[in-house]
């Protein structure tokens, strides 16, 4: 057809029903086409369109697309894809695929101790894009399959400083393992290993003392009275009843 017809005025239009939306347009353009039309995050009948989401950084950040052809988006617009992406899944009220290409929450997450350990080297030897050149961010994940890289990356993140060598890191990585072997999960509760790596490490003050409770049933109500002593210098006994 492009030999009859200048690509320009050929366009590509797909459908994901073998899940080959993407696909198909990339070889559309291949072929001479220079007209895609598709929706972001795939949104279509069916089982979608094809989506522009993977689409454009595709034909940006791929060197067999990128030196041969120019979208007319620049980099700072495509740096704003990710949010882009994530602000039309909250109007229509619905969860964004977290394992989305390019976009997803997952996209550029590291589990593996050896994978998180050689990103951190190179990034290219597990990423295929930089995760900052289409607005999404680089997760190194703390869980019962990482290892000490995992654990040291996430205290680095939320400021602990702690040498690489200090065996209270490989405590934590042990007591990591053993809650999540019992159903604890730590990969999208980022504040509960904060809590406990502070714990381990000596980093949570010692706010109060328990110096007695008291359980009582009244009225149909369990009801539960503490009584404590601020270590603060100043400060008086407080009471507490919970419903």
């Amino acid at each position: 057809m492009v030999e009859q017809i200048p690509g320009d005025h050929v366009g590509i239009h797909f459908h994901n029903d073998t899940d080959n939306g993407v696909a198909n347009s990339l070889a559309g353009v291949r072929a001479g086409a220079r007209q895609i039309q598709g929706t972001l995050n795939g949104l279509g009948e069916r089982c979608g369109n094809a989506n522009l989401t993977s689409i454009i950084p595709t034909l940006m950040l791929k060197s067999d697309y990128a030196e041969r052809y120019e979208t007319k988006v620049t980099p700072e617009k495509l740096a704003t894809l990710t949010h882009a992406s994530r602000v039309l899944d909250e109007v229509l009220n619905r969860a964004p695929n977290r394992h989305a290409p390019y976009v997803g929450e997952s996209a550029f997450a590291h589990k593996g101790g050896i994978h998180v350990s050689a990103v951190q080297k190179d990034p290219r030897t597990y990423e295929h894009v930089p995760p900052e050149s289409v607005g999404n961010v680089r997760k190194l994940l703390v869980s019962d399959q990482g290892g000490r890289s995992n654990i040291l990356a996430q205290l680095d993140r939320i400021g602990i400083s702690v040498p690489k060598d200090d065996p209270r890191v490989g405590r934590l990585l042990d007591v990591v393992k053993e809650h999540e072997a019992v159903g604890y999960a730590y990969e999208a509760a980022e504040a509960s290993f904060e809590l406990l790596a502070r714990r381990m490490l000596g980093n949570v003050p010692q706010f109060f003392d328990v110096e007695s409770f008291r359980v009582w049933w009244s009225g149909g109500t369990m009801r539960l009275a503490t009584w404590s002593r601020s270590r603060k210098p100043r400060s008086k006994r407080a009471s507490t009843v919970i419903r």
